[in-house]
């Protein structure tokens, strides 16, 4: 999530919102958000728009691994998936994530 986030500009809950169906390989379809608060797909992206984001070939192939592990199969299932079915990975688990990789390589 954090290399998508780096290489798209996405929002926290643009990425969190991010479903199978939006995956169009060399492109992802950024067409909501989610509200962790509500625990709930927005209806839309903070703009209200959907957008096209081009994404680089690193980012295709993580999402495709990632996909690939997805236990949930369903075109509406999150690509960054949780335990419940329903809901995506938590926002603040990947900035943990973030900040241990971070440490690894001496930022503090």
């Amino acid at each position: 999530m954090n290399l998508t986030a780096a290489s798209t500009g996405l929002r926290c809950g643009e990425l969190q919102a991010l479903q199978l169906k939006n995956f169009h390989g060399d492109y992802i379809e950024v067409e909501k958000s989610y509200d962790p608060i509500m625990k709930r797909l927005n209806s839309t992206t903070k703009k209200g728009r959907t957008r096209r984001v081009i994404i680089p070939g690193i980012v295709k192939q993580s999402l495709e691994t990632l996909i690939d592990s997805n236990p949930y199969k369903d075109q509406d299932s999150f690509i960054f998936f949780s335990e419940i079915p329903e809901r995506p990975t938590h926002g603040e688990y990947v900035n943990l994530c973030l900040d241990k990789a971070m440490e690894r390589i001496g930022i503090t």
